[in-house]
């Protein structure tokens, strides 16, 4: 998910959520949100903001990680 601002100087947001998987070895939500920041690079989320005109150094990445009704969020580069 991205949050892109009309206003190309303005910041925008580059959102992965995960569900907690103890399987995968995710023991707690910090270990599922770990994941979140390499993914959005290696998945490559940004290039839709940056089609927009927003400067990719102005791109925040975050991770949100649930289990339940619990929640982990984690900013990544």
């Amino acid at each position: 998910m991205a949050t892109i601002p009309d206003d190309p100087t303005k910041a925008a947001c580059v959102i992965e959520f995960k569900v907690r998987d103890a399987a995968a070895g995710e023991d707690t939500l910090e270990d599922a949100c770990r994941e979140a920041p390499r993914q959005i690079v290696e998945r490559r989320h940004d290039d839709a903001v940056v089609s927009r005109g927003i400067d990719p150094t102005s791109i925040r990445h975050f991770g949100i990680a649930f289990s339940g009704k619990e929640a982990f969020v984690r900013r990544g580069a």
